[in-house]
């Protein structure tokens, strides 16, 4: 049985494997409980075991009935083995301020070890200032609480769209254009408590105002559906939804929301992200053809999908974000595909502040775009886009990065790392857990995926800790990592399975820093996981396991007792690299 290393009370049972946290920053201290009598500590040792088993015994019975998995007051019932599997068997668990304690048994030694994440690099980016710099959004009035039902507008479409050809729009959501030449263009928008901030244009590729609301000198109702439609010719638009305030129109104040639809296709949607203007450029096709939406810099070659649900087999979306900030032309991007083909190129100076540009593309084998390898390139004139900007890539409907820093990423799209068996081992080891957490945080599963740049840096890591089979960081480590080591006179089944038991199961029901290997695993932020294994016999005989995942982005990233279940949850972490090796698939 594996053995808790401490060096206050020794608990009454078989030695056990320890778990512990330790800060990314400091190395970790060992302390060694051995005070040269032996053959006292064998005596006492041995009636210890003996209680133990009659412990053990009467104990499983009664945890049987147990729930597995508990996190604060959430919990995931199931069955005796789920229970097993989950570490519900009595074992307790106990680390002291970040420490790494050991006491030497005749039996294993191991070391579990997992370590916090330095604060995000954007926060530095949030704190950048410039000359002259003024809100961008004025205070707001605290929500009085009222509460107000959304109803559906019924007065003259005059007073939801202005455009000089008023007979043309409607309310249809579907419907035939009698010119062959147009397509139907849909606008729905539920408006929040503030909806004298919100106004809306939708210009052709010249830059003329096809349509535009609401009426000057009036607002649109608080709270309020409005839809109308209407045929348009065919060609190049943009749309943009402007918020006086910045904050956008869902969710504090009222659930806004706006979204375009081209031919019964979604072309643009708000979120509940912050933005002074939101703008979406596509084209427009007759309406018995496809709609292609992107901001394009030539014809565009490639077709949309709304959703990863929606795209065929073979095909892949690829969504590319890019919201600004307050200086928004400071920063310009480039999106190439594998054969160096410009597929968006936006200047600097080019780009308005505070607007979320997205551009979307589908890469179809034999049609346009080839599944490969494409690169994104964002430059700033300072250290990046400052929060709440952002930009990010989404393929086939998983986002792939996020980041806020100047930099060129390599975006794999169609292709899938190399995987062995027990490659297979760790990432089924950790997803398992994952979707478990997850589902009892009321949060959709978000699966890691395997990288083999972080496999790489784990197995270079192994072997530098194997001729010790002590655990060390790794300096200047900004990558996630759980590490363990296990001495032992014997071979152990030491597989991905059982060192996650370790790392996950035995650490339910603790608080932060102690469950710090679990919190990693679990962190809903990290997609990449990259691990490796070496066994080694050792010249007394002995024999060394060392084990090391390694996780971008980081977990534990600015999390503290207090808040680490909500933050553990949370889509995005800002700590560590983006993908590894600047590879994001």
């Amino acid at each position: 049985m594996d053995s808790l290393h401490r060096n206050d009370d020794l608990e009454a049972d078989a030695p056990r494997p320890e778990d512990i946290g330790c800060s990314a920053i400091e190395e970790p201290r060992r302390r060694s409980f051995f005070n040269g009598q032996k053959k006292v500590i064998a005596a006492v040792f041995s009636i210890f075991v003996v209680a133990a088993v009659a412990t053990g015994v009467a104990l499983s019975a009664k945890l049987s009935q147990q729930t597995v998995l508990e996190q604060s007051s959430d919990t995931i019932t199931g069955s005796e083995d789920a229970q097993e599997q989950h570490g519900i068997d009595g074992e307790k668990f106990d680390i002291n301020d970040h420490q790494v304690f050991s006491t030497e048994y005749p039996e294993d030694i191991i070391y579990d070890v997992g370590h916090a994440s330095e604060e995000p690099e954007m926060d530095v980016i949030e704190m950048v200032t410039h000359e002259n710099q003024t809100a961008i959004a004025s205070e707001k009035v605290q929500d009085d609480g009222e509460d107000i039902e959304t109803a559906e507008f019924d007065g003259p479409l005059t007073d939801f769209i202005v455009t000089p050809e008023v007979s043309r729009i409607n309310k249809a959501t579907n419907g035939q254009c009698e010119n062959p030449n147009e397509g139907l263009w849909y606008l729905q928008f539920v408006t929040d408590k503030y909806p004298w901030e919100n106004s809306w244009q939708f210009k052709d590729a010249d830059g003329t105002v096809v349509m535009s609301g609401p009426p000057e000198g009036k607002n649109y109702a608080r709270m309020t559906t409005y839809i109308g439609s209407m045929c348009v010719e065919a060609g190049e638009y943009t749309m943009e939804l402007k918020d006086k305030s910045g904050d956008g129109v869902c969710c504090i104040y009222g659930n806004g929301k706006m979204f375009v639809k081209v031919n019964g296709k979604t072309v643009m949607t708000t979120d509940d992200s912050n933005f002074s203007s939101l703008k979406e450029t596509f084209v427009i096709s007759p309406l018995n053809q496809d709609v292609v939406t992107s901001t394009p810099t030539k014809k565009p070659t490639v077709k949309p999908s709304d959703s990863a649900a929606e795209t065929p087999s073979g095909q892949h979306s690829v969504v590319i974000s890019v919201k600004t900030d307050q200086y928004g032309a400071e920063t310009g991007y480039t999106f190439k595909s594998q054969d160096g083909e410009i597929l968006i190129n936006k200047e600097k100076g080019t780009l308005d502040s505070d607007t979320l540009y997205e551009t979307k593309f589908l890469v179809d084998e034999g049609k346009g775009l080839t599944k490969g390898q494409y690169s994104l390139t964002i430059k700033d004139d300072v250290q990046g886009i400052a929060a709440p900007g952002f930009y990010a890539v989404e393929v086939d409907g998983v986002e792939v990065m996020f980041d806020h820093k100047s930099n060129t990423y390599m975006i794999n799209v169609g292709i899938e790392p190399s995987m062995t068996e027990l490659d297979m081992k760790w990432l089924t080891a950790h997803n398992s857990r994952r979707e478990k957490f997850y589902e009892a945080g009321g949060v959709p599963n978000k699966p890691l995926v395997w990288s083999t740049d972080l496999k790489e840096a784990a197995s270079n890591w192994v072997d530098q800790i194997t001729p010790t089979c002590k655990p060390m960081i790794e300096e200047g480590l900004i990558d996630g990592e759980n590490l363990s080591t296990r001495t032992a006179n014997a071979e152990r089944n030491e597989t991905p399975e059982v060192i996650l038991k370790r790392w996950v199961d035995r650490n339910v029901g603790k608080g932060y820093p102690e469950n710090q290997s679990m919190t990693q695993v679990l962190w809903r932020g990290t997609r990449y996981v990259g691990c490796a294994q070496k066994v080694t016999q050792r010249s007394d005989g002995s024999i060394c396991y060392v084990s090391i995942c390694r996780y971008a982005r980081a977990g534990n990233c600015a999390l503290n007792s207090d808040n680490w279940k909500e933050i553990t949850l949370g889509d995005r972490s800002g700590c560590g690299r983006a993908c590894p090796g600047d590879l994001c698939y």
